[in-house]
């Protein structure tokens, strides 16, 4: 009864934090599209030059997409992909203690969702099949989607050869587009089926697990 109710208390938190991100997209985004439209002024940089600051006003509208919506877009993807690690990890450290596991996790953080993977499929072979399916392959594309931002502001050209291929690769396959700077744009919708993908991926290996723990003799 005690470790239900301690799997409960993670994986609603879990869920609840994926449900609270999407409220904030929706809610943030929103605001930042509408911001034109409510005549909002944006503080410009002063500029001598009155021609130049006379174009510069008119891309009020350019900014608001290519500098805040893009900034807002790439913060969820790093911010989802972090809360998708955390996840991982509770789930990992959740085994460890409740599943009476000899060794804990690895405390490493580079490529945290791999050590979890490999450290769920390594003590519950029965659930590793989950690592194969659509919903993870999905989420390892995420994971470069969101390492090509963070390493290189969503900047294609800056990647190596090898990375720039696959990610093109996973950039054709996910409907994204790439500017005539070769810089990636995140549209709403990768955001909003990204995060389902995660939550459905997460809702369905924490079940797992637990059934195999609650089924122990």
């Amino acid at each position: 009864m005690k470790n239900n109710i301690l799997y409960q208390s993670m994986k609603n938190k879990c869920i609840y934090s994926l449900e609270d991100l999407r409220e904030y997209f929706d809610r943030i985004g929103n605001e930042l599209k509408q911001m034109p439209q409510n005549n909002i002024r944006i503080p410009k940089i002063d500029i001598e030059d009155e021609k130049l600051s006379n174009l510069y006003s008119t891309l009020e509208s350019y900014r608001i997409e290519d500098v805040f919506l893009k900034t807002f877009r790439h913060s969820m993807i790093v911010t989802l992909f972090t809360h998708f690690e955390n996840a991982l990890d509770k789930l990992c450290n959740y085994c460890h203690i409740v599943g009476n596991l000899g060794i804990p996790i690895e405390n490493e953080q580079r490529n945290k969702i791999e050590i979890c993977k490999k450290y769920i499929s390594r003590h519950y072979e029965s659930i590793a099949p989950v690592f194969r399916r659509n919903s993870w392959l999905i989420i390892q594309d995420f994971k470069r989607i969101r390492d090509c931002i963070v390493h290189t502001d969503g900047n294609v050209l800056k990647l190596n050869d090898k990375k720039k291929k696959i990610l093109i690769k996973i950039i054709e396959k996910n409907g994204l587009v790439l500017n005539k700077d070769q810089q990636l744009i995140i549209e709403d919708n990768y955001i909003t089926s990204s995060l389902e993908n995660i939550r459905t991926f997460l809702e369905e290996i924490f079940d797992s697990i637990n059934q195999k723990i609650e089924s122990r003799p």
